[in-house]
């Protein structure tokens, strides 16, 4: 397989030089605690890491953490795909890309620390042992099948920032254990098309969907109909 990229010091990263810093095109070492975009030399001159690329991943035979450094602000599309990751620590992360962790079936939860602010689709479809989640600062979410397959899933939470869910369904009749779902922005102006009626039944009346700390009211009859079956 060729890699594009030039070969850090440490002799397990492939790195390759964008305008802001430098993108994380590969890793081939060992599982653990891994610190993506931490102290890495390139010719003994230190790099910072502002992006992490696709399939950077994909070559890690073993369990491990990730706990990404603050200069990273991208995580590109399916970087943790298919990754025996059970933890990640998001670190100074914007902008998830779509397929991210899709198939990140050992992934139990995250640490988002407050800064991701977009969520591109399908990027936790299949993470089947993710429980909870919750993005405080979130502004736009494309939701195509953002959770689908997560059949562990038990919390969603969206912060006060978020203005756009688009695209299709977040939840549906694969979050059998979905109890509730936090839209946190009391202004938040869209709809809640990315809840799917399945959703609603096939829980049987448990999932509770907010948005601050109500029961959502300016959204269509026919969804107030569903919400009212809930209480």
């Amino acid at each position: 397989l060729y890699i594009q990229g030039e070969i850090t010091d440490d002799k397990y990263h492939v790195v390759r030089k964008t305008g802001a810093g430098y993108e994380l095109v590969c890793y081939t070492g060992p599982g653990g605690t891994l610190t993506p975009g931490t102290d890495l030399l390139l010719n003994g001159n230190p790099i910072t890491i502002t992006s992490i690329g696709k399939f950077a991943y994909r070559h890690v035979q073993q369990s491990f953490k990730a706990i990404i450094d603050d200069n990273v602000l991208k995580i590109g599309e399916y970087c943790f795909a298919n990754a025996r990751l059970t933890y990640a620590d998001l670190g100074g992360t914007k902008v998830l890309d779509t397929y991210s962790f899709v198939g990140a079936s050992s992934l139990t939860h995250f640490n988002t620390d407050n800064v991701v602010e977009e969520i591109g689709r399908y990027s936790f479809t299949k993470c089947t042992k993710l429980f909870y989640v919750e993005f405080p600062e979130v502004i736009t979410i494309d939701s195509n099948n953002l959770f689908t397959g997560c059949d562990s899933i038990v919390s969603i939470i969206f912060g006060t920032k978020v203005e756009t869910i688009s695209g299709g369904a977040a939840v549906g009749q694969n979050n059998t254990r979905l109890r509730e779902l936090w839209v946190k922005n009391p202004n938040y102006p869209g709809g809640f098309g990315f809840v799917t009626h399945q959703s609603v039944f096939i829980n049987n009346g448990q999932l509770k969907i907010y948005c601050c700390d109500t029961f959502i009211e300016g959204v269509s009859y026919h969804y107030r109909q569903l919400f009212h079956q809930l209480v």
